[in-house]
């Protein structure tokens, strides 16, 4: 139906029984509010399509640690410069190195992602070593910091990650499950009725 139309059209609708003017119907759907959804909590594998009805926050740093950022060596890089360096320990995710603080001039192997000891400022990647013994490792120079991944330097504790309204993609179900959300509060999916009249319609075989 052409715009110029709406004004003029009818629609009979059961508050009284009165035909009222379409283009009044339609600004009625227009700016009366909608109902406001039911919320709904479902755990973290059946979130993802789903919209957000409430603001995640983390609740601690990531990462929550200081990590090394690729597989190498992890050293004081102003102690001992002089190479090479003792391997006194190993370093994993999960697994931290569990020794004190070493002597000028030592080394651990380290992993991606596990923590780098307070005493350690330097990481190497391995492919810039030379391991002779599997208990001595030759470095090269590298600046203090580097290949460190500081504590919080993706997302800071408090840090709100994921908002009301967002319509969770599987990246974003991820980043909920990597701030320890295991159940996720969002809307209830909307349900619609279709609903066909008229007697030129007839039941499927008749």
């Amino acid at each position: 139906m052409p715009p110029s139309d709406l004004a003029t059209a009818h629609v009979c609708v059961l508050a009284g029984g009165h035909p009222r003017p379409l283009g009044d119907v339609l600004n009625d759907i227009r700016d009366r509010p909608m109902a406001p959804l039911s919320t709904e909590e479902v755990g973290i594998g059946d979130a993802a399509n789903r919209v957000l009805a409430e603001d995640v926050s983390s609740e601690a740093p990531i990462p929550p640690y200081r990590s090394s950022a690729v597989d190498g060596y992890a050293f004081r890089a102003a102690d001992g410069r002089g190479n090479p360096r003792r391997i006194v320990g190993r370093s994993a995710a999960g697994h931290p190195f569990g020794g004190g603080i070493p002597p000028g001039g030592s080394a651990i192997r380290i992993l991606t992602g596990a923590a780098v000891p307070s005493w350690a400022d330097t990481v190497a990647m391995q492919e810039d070593c030379a391991v002779r013994d599997g208990t001595v490792v030759t470095v090269r120079g590298l600046p203090a910091g580097a290949n460190i991944r500081e504590t919080g330097e993706d997302v800071r504790a408090g840090a709100a990650v994921l908002f009301a309204g967002d319509r969770l993609r599987p990246q974003d179900v991820a980043m909920a499950a990597s701030v320890g959300r295991a159940r996720l509060v969002v809307y209830r999916r909307l349900r619609a009725a279709v609903l066909a009249t008229g007697d030129e319609r007839t039941v499927p075989g008749c």
